[in-house]
């Protein structure tokens, strides 16, 4: 009997779990969610701003300018991406004075263009280059005038000319759309259709007011043209 109960009792002890057969319950832990870590933002560069943008205009003013000083326009441009942008310009000036020792009431220098600025490192430093046709008005003074005999319809001739323009400028872009520029120089070059209105200088008669007048027709029509520090401000958008 003795035998049977040990043996019963052995057999339960075997059949009972161990404590490395427990499994414990283990507490749910909340799913740990990463961290984003943002740097600091840094300014846009004038490249970027201008990328951002899409057209711009601009006025310009040019106190050093020939043959005509203190120039004025404008301009309207395409942003084509951070190293192009397209432009058309239109400049002006005119002073009452003599030139070249001519008796002249007033002189008018007004320039058409179309050009490009290249933007080599998409910062502010440009090249500039297009094409320009300028018109030039001589409007007689009252003295030679009245020495053309007859009723001339106009006292006023023009010598035009077309070519390329070259420059070097810097134009700054801020994120709020205002730019800011130096047009360091730039040359006017008039190579083609060269031409001049010579209808009054027909009709002036006094050989010497003819050859003063033929003078500045050949000069004007062959000379290139440059404008120093242009400061030139506007908006883009």
């Amino acid at each position: 009997m003795f035998r049977i109960l040990a043996s019963t009792l052995i057999c339960s002890l075997l059949s009972f779990p161990t404590f490395s057969q427990v499994t414990l319950p283990v507490e749910a832990q909340a799913p740990v969610e990463p961290v984003l870590i943002v740097p600091p933002s840094k300014p846009l560069t004038t490249g970027m701003n201008r990328a951002l943008s899409k057209y711009l205009g601009n006025l310009h003013f040019s106190p050093l300018s020939t043959w005509v000083p203190l120039k004025y326009g404008a301009s309207f441009g395409s942003v084509l991406d951070e190293k192009w942008v397209a432009e058309a310009e239109v400049t002006q000036g005119s002073f009452a004075t003599g030139l070249f020792g001519v008796d002249f009431g007033r002189v008018t220098d007004r320039r058409y263009g179309i050009q490009a600025r290249f933007y080599p490192h998409q910062g502010s430093f440009n090249f500039i280059m297009g094409l320009f046709q300028n018109e030039i008005s001589f409007e007689l003074g009252s003295a030679m005038f009245n020495r053309i005999p007859g009723v001339p319809s106009t006292s006023v001739f023009k010598v035009r000319g077309i070519g390329p323009q070259l420059g070097l400028s810097n134009r700054w872009q801020w994120s709020s759309g205002f730019t800011f520029g130096v047009d360091w120089f730039q040359i006017y070059y008039p190579l083609f259709d060269k031409q001049a209105e010579d209808d009054l200088l027909k009709a002036v008669t006094n050989q010497s007011d003819k050859d003063d007048l033929n003078g500045v027709v050949k000069f004007f029509r062959d000379k290139p043209e440059f404008d120093l520090l242009k400061l030139t401000f506007g908006w883009a958008f």
